[in-house]
Parts: C-alpha cells; structure tokens; sequence
C-alpha cells in the first residue's frame, strides 16, 4: 500500500491520516480515477466540443473555436467548466462548457442523474432568464443531454427559427398552455457523449467570485452591507412570483 493516498482537489494524505477521518476516504480514492479518464475523454473530444460551441453561437465556417489545455480548465464538487477560446473575424472572446461528473453523482449505480441535475440546472435558467432579468447570471446559450440531443437559445439560431418560436410562443400564451421556452432543438452529428451547457465566461471586467475577496474584505462594513443588500434583492426578485410548491425547476420537452 503506498504511503500517500492521491485525493482529488487536495494534497494527498497518508493511510494512518486517512484511518482516523469520518468521512469515507475508499469513496473519495475511487473519483481520482474516474476524474482522470474524464479529463482524457473530453479531451479527445476537442474537436467536437469546438463544433458543438460553433454550432450552439450561430458561427460561420471560418470562425474558430479552440479549447483550452485541461490545465486551465475549472473543476468544483460536481462539475468541470471548460474555457473555449471563440474568434469570430477581429473579435475573440471566451465561452465556457460546464459538464456534470458523472462518477460524483453516481451515474453508474443511478442512470440518469447527470441528465436529471441538468435539467432542473436548466430549468432554473431559463424560468430566472425570463422572470429575473434584474438578476445578473450568465447567459445560456445552449445544453445538451447525454443522449445526443441538443438545444440552443433562439438569439443565435437562423431568422425563420426565431419566427416559428415566436409564433408558438404567442399561441401557447393565448391558450394559456405552459410557455415555450427560447431554447430549440438544434440538430447536429457532433457529440460529446456527456451532458453540458454552454455558459457566457464572467471574466474579471464583469465580476469576481466571492471567495476571491472574502477574507480580505469580509470585515469591511460598506462591502458587508452592499453585499447583504444585493443578495436580499436577489432574494426579492426570485421571490416576487409566487410558486405552487416547494421543489427544483425541471426542463419539460415538447415532442
């Protein structure tokens, strides 16, 4: 047995560190595996991830979209962000492609979960992109699911797109059926064999996450307050519509 154990996202600790935490460390050693084949799979799929990011912002052929070394691609508790460079003309600008892990939500034992957590991640999207305008969050410009089906926000899809889901829009409202949401299935031969949505990148000109400033500012009264005030106004703003019931958002399709 070796006298480091590897952990995903810390420093490795020994057999006898490992022996005395609660916490199921034989759970935690099986994700450095998985994680690593993860990273290799995606990234044998660069090309396609290029195409779907192509294809999801309404791109022509001679623009370009590159994918970033893994080095500098964003793993948290459940995701992977993977930053992808988009050069359209003088113009360049970055993307970023979020997919779930599946071996953290135990795909294997429960199919279907990585698919279920982004629907609701979805559904959450797009009720806050037309309901919550007021509240700042990163656009959406298109997801798929693992199954090969993929969608994309109607701003980036051809003209008679954006027509026919306007038109169908309107006559669910007056029927008053659940409405329609921007997003159209946007078919396509490139796969990634994993679900994903497509997020627009918050760079440092836009924001910076919170944990970056927090020790540093945290004792700062005017930067507590402008805090607390911008989250209660997140607050109210979500809060304004009432909902029928407690639970998640969840993308319903229209076959």
């Amino acid at each position: 047995m070796p006298s480091m154990l590897e952990l995903v996202g810390r420093n490795p600790i020994t057999y006898e560190s490992a022996s005395e935490k609660e916490t199921n460390i034989i759970n935690q050693l099986a994700y450095v595996p998985a994680t690593k084949k993860l990273y290799e799979n995606l990234w044998q799929q660069r090309e396609a991830i290029g195409a779907l990011t192509k294809r999801h912002l309404g791109l022509g052929s001679k623009d370009a979209c590159t994918v970033f070394d893994p080095q500098a691609w964003i793993r948290g508790s459940f995701n992977v962000c993977i930053p992808v460079e988009v050069k359209s003309g003088s113009l360049s600008r970055k993307v970023v492609l979020r997919c779930p892990m599946p071996h953290k939500l135990a795909e294997a034992k429960y199919p279907g979960t990585v698919d279920e957590k982004l629907s609701c991640e979805v559904g959450a999207y797009i009720w806050m992109q037309d309901q919550c305008a007021d509240v700042r969050i990163p656009h959406l410009f298109g997801f798929g699911f693992s199954d090969g089906r993929h969608f994309t926000h109607v701003k980036h899809r051809p003209f008679y797109v954006r027509i026919a889901r306007m038109f169908w829009r309107r006559i669910y409202s007056f029927f008053r059926y659940p409405i329609l949401s921007q997003y159209t299935r946007n078919r396509t031969s490139y796969d990634v064999r994993t679900a994903y949505m497509l997020l627009e990148y918050i760079g440092p000109d836009t924001g910076r996450v919170l944990s970056d400033t927090w020790d540093t500012s945290r004792e700062d009264p005017g930067r507590r307050q402008k805090l607390y005030r911008s989250m209660a106004r997140i607050i109210l703003s979500l809060a304004r519509i009432s909902q029928p019931r407690i639970g998640s958002f969840q993308l319903l399709l229209v076959r």
